[in-house]
């Protein structure tokens, strides 16, 4: 559903991180509470 475009799950994506501050984005995917994050997206740019 998602590849074909039919589940739009933008509303989740809370933070999105470049693939080289993976460091960062982890911290803040282990404290949600802290950092709010709902669903934290990796990207390669």
């Amino acid at each position: 559903m998602l590849a074909a475009g039919l589940l739009d799950v933008s509303t989740m994506i809370t933070h999105r991180f470049a693939l080289d501050e993976i460091m960062h984005a982890y911290d803040v995917f282990a404290d949600p509470a802290a950092s709010g994050a709902l669903k934290v997206l990796l990207t390669r740019l």
